[in-house]
């Protein structure tokens, strides 16, 4: 307890003494808030006999002149102060706060139209064109880095790019270089954004009997049907059974790029027994370039000739007058086909092969 009293009233002796000094000490720093990069100078006036200097509380063994100089690491957010003695007295400075800056590293903000591969964490830029063109990313740079704005592209300086934005159109490996305008000397990079491109699967629906089955170059992760535009809840397999005859179609995905089918009108077996192909005769059937068609109808049919994706690859307008119209599909490839012959309100659908 004895020692305790003893301490405390040699520390109250100490500032009482120091207090009573006749002269001033003026404490000076160079900056007060600094920057990453940057370093502070403190000093006092060169005309005291001794000095020591003091960081947290906590003399700074070998700091005994009259300037200090601390990196931005060493000082940010600490206060300091200096012991001086001039005469046999001795006086401490007032505290002084140096502050610093502190900044998270620099990100970018993603934007735009794009896929991800998870496997390899690449951007897919594909070519959408069923979606309105090809897909383009959006790279932003985070605030608070808003000046010194240096776009590379495979470490490659990309001219002219030297904004906060970079619209990314092809494939390649991404950096930027910027920095915050309080602090323009403290320049960071971006992590590499890599991009690849990436190709659409080509689908297509194809009827096999009373099924619509998806036919792709490439594997889907996922699929869904529409049926007349609206999507079919739960239809998501590569094989479909209708049951109602319209316009079906598929959106699908090959993990990173989207895709869709063409249009495929589907008519039940059941209708087509149902449907007025006793109005017309055709022949021959399978055919090579040209097909008879006799009707005792009397004005204009509409012909369609559809692929089995439901692909429409001809269509003319025949005038019947009781007779026999003789029609050639030159352009047609080998294959199975679906003709569509329409007078007025009345619909006849016949499987044709061209050999």
């Amino acid at each position: 307890m004895k020692f305790l009293f003893t301490t405390i009233f040699s520390l109250l002796l100490l500032n009482f003494l120091a207090a009573q000094c006749p002269f001033n000490i003026e404490l000076e720093a160079s900056s007060t808030i600094l920057c990453p990069d940057d370093s502070v100078t403190l000093s006092v006036q060169d005309t005291f006999d001794s000095y020591q200097w003091y960081r947290e509380g906590e003399a700074l063994a070998g700091d005994t002149i009259f300037t200090l100089e601390m990196s931005q690491y060493e000082a940010g957010g600490a206060t300091f102060f200096v012991l001086v003695t001039h005469a046999g007295c001795t006086e401490s400075s007032d505290s002084l706060l140096i502050d610093g800056y502190a900044f998270l590293p620099i990100y970018l903000v993603l934007s735009g139209s794009y896929g991800f591969d998870p496997n390899t964490e690449e951007f897919v830029l594909c070519d959408n064109t069923q979606f309105g063109g090809a897909d383009t990313l959006i790279l932003t740079a985070g605030l608070p880095y808003d000046t010194l704005f240096q776009w590379y592209r495979n470490g490659e300086l990309i001219e002219d790019a030297d904004g906060p934005e970079l619209v990314v159109t092809e494939p390649g490996i991404y950096e930027l270089s910027a920095a915050p305008s309080i602090c323009p000397n403290f320049v960071q990079y971006t992590l590499p954004t890599v991009t690849r491109e990436g190709i659409p699967a080509l689908i297509s629906i194809v009827q096999n009997g009373t099924q619509l089955e998806i036919e792709s170059d490439q594997e889907l992760s996922f699929i869904q049907w529409f049926f007349n535009g609206e999507e079919i809840s739960g239809a998501n397999d590569s094989i479909y059974t209708p049951t109602e005859n319209g316009i079906y179609n598929v959106y699908a995905e090959n993990f990173v790029c989207m895709s869709y089918s063409e249009d495929f009108e589907f008519i039940t077996s059941s209708t087509r027994d149902l449907l007025y192909n006793h109005l017309f005769e055709i022949s021959p059937n399978p055919f090579v370039e040209n097909v008879q068609i006799s009707s005792s109808l009397n004005g204009r049919v509409d012909l369609e000739m559809y692929t089995t994706s439901g692909v429409l690859v001809n269509h003319q307008e025949l005038m019947f007058a009781k007779g026999v119209q003789t029609v050639e599909f030159p352009e047609l490839s080998s294959g199975i086909y679906f003709m569509r012959l329409t007078y007025e309100d009345k619909v006849a659908v016949y499987s044709m092969v061209r050999e």
